[in-house]
């Protein structure tokens, strides 16, 4: 339930392609999650496994089925941009990132100067963004300690993600980073704050999130 409550902090809505092994989104309100395997002409598939969309498919799809995506939007985003014109760094150096999910899953974001944007690689791989072909970058990189609790299962691990409540973290952009503080208050807003206790200003642009185990936050390698 985590991940709709993520998307939610965003004013955005869940888009999966059925069910994953670990994850039942059928506890997932269907006004918060668009199915994309019940509506294949809103899908494009590369090499007949890896499956993508676009906005153009998702406003179609969302017109045809009737959604008020409206009332999901937020005026209240975690953090506030910064000035047309202007751009923010960090106090330290981070030209590279390496979040360590899982022994399968290590994602890498290192910082392409010229462009002024993190480069996303996975296990090694660089991730190619089947819609144009190049590497997926982000302007942005949000990693978020929070508390985890992961439980074995006959089908897998299931990792249960503390969201709701608060914690510390890093904001990652033009090469350099700074700590942060973020919460979530009674009404469910999301809130990131610098440590001078004001919301975070960020550069324009879109934002990688990842959300890391808060105990083991020292395996996150920053350089």
């Amino acid at each position: 339930n985590y991940i709709s409550q993520i998307a939610k902090f965003y004013g955005g809505v869940l888009v999966a392609y059925g069910n994953d092994d670990i994850v039942s989104y059928s506890t997932i309100p269907s006004t918060l999650h668009i199915d994309l395997k019940k509506n294949l002409d809103s899908i494009y598939k590369e090499n007949g496994r890896n499956v993508y969309t676009d906005n153009q498919n998702l406003e179609a799809l969302t017109n045809k089925e009737g959604y008020d995506l409206s009332i999901y939007k937020t005026q209240n985003l975690p953090f506030v941009f910064v000035d047309f014109g202007k751009e923010v760094s960090g106090k330290a150096v981070a030209t590279n990132v390496l979040i360590p999910y899982s022994e399968s899953n290590e994602t890498n974001l290192s910082y392409d100067s010229k462009n002024a944007v993190y480069l996303m690689q996975k296990n090694e791989k660089n991730k190619v963004d089947m819609l144009d072909g190049n590497n997926a970058s982000f302007k942005n990189v949000f990693v978020l300690f929070s508390d985890m609790i992961t439980y074995e299962m006959s089908s897998g691990t299931q990792t249960v993600v503390e969201t709701a409540t608060r914690g510390t973290g890093y904001y990652i952009t033009n090469g350099t980073l700074c700590e942060i503080r973020w919460s979530v208050d009674a009404n469910g807003t999301l809130t990131f704050k610098d440590l001078s206790g004001e919301q975070l200003i960020v550069n324009r642009g879109n934002s990688y999130v990842g959300y890391y185990k808060s105990s083991d936050s020292n395996s996150v390698i920053f350089e």
